[in-house]
C-alpha cells in the first residue's frame, strides 16, 4: 500500500487513490488465508473481467435504460445471479464473491447517466495496479 500511495502522490495521478484502495479491500478480504500473496496475485484476472463486464454495462447496456427501474434491475439480473450461483458453489465461492463486490461497487449506479470513457479507463488501471501491488 506504501508503493501504490507513493506512486499515486509523486505523479499526481487524478484516480491513482483507487489503487492502494483495492490493494487494501483485496488484502483484508485475503487477511485469513494462510499465504495470501499467490492467491493476490491470481485474482489479477478476476479484475479483468471486472472491467470488461463494467465496460460493456457501462457503455453497451446503460445508455438504453430510460427511467423504469425495472429495466435496470432486468440488465443486472443475469450478471449477477450467475455471481451469486458462482459465490454458493465451494469451487468458485471466492472468485463469485469478488466479482459480485467489485463490479457492484465499480458501476456505481447514480440517479442519471453520464459514462467518461477517459475516467473510466483510468479507473481500470488503477484498479489494475492496486491488483499487482
Amino acid at each position: 500500500m506504501l508503493a501504490c500511495c507513493g506512486f499515486w502522490i509523486a505523479t499526481g495521478w487524478p484516480d491513482g487513490v483507487t489503487a492502494p484502495l483495492f490493494a487494501a479491500v483485496l488484502g483484508s478480504l485475503l487477511a485469513g488465508a494462510d499465504d495470501p500473496l499467490p492467491t493476490f496475485r491470481n485474482f489479477y484476472g478476476v479484475f479483468l473481467v471486472v472491467i470488461a463486464v463494467n465496460g460493456i454495462y457501462v457503455f453497451g447496456v446503460f445508455p438504453r435504460i430510460t427511467a423504469l427501474l425495472e429495466m435496470l434491475i432486468a440488465a443486472l439480473m443475469p450478471a449477477f445471479l450467475l455471481f451469486g450461483w458462482m459465490a454458493a458453489r465451494p469451487a468458485t465461492c471466492t472468485i463469485g464473491s469478488m466479482l459480485a463486490i467489485y463490479i457492484s461497487v465499480q458501476l456505481a449506479l447514480n440517479s442519471s447517466y453520464s459514462a467518461d470513457f477517459s475516467s473510466f479507463a483510468n479507473s481500470g488501471i488503477a484498479d489494475d495496479a492496486g491488483a499487482l501491488r
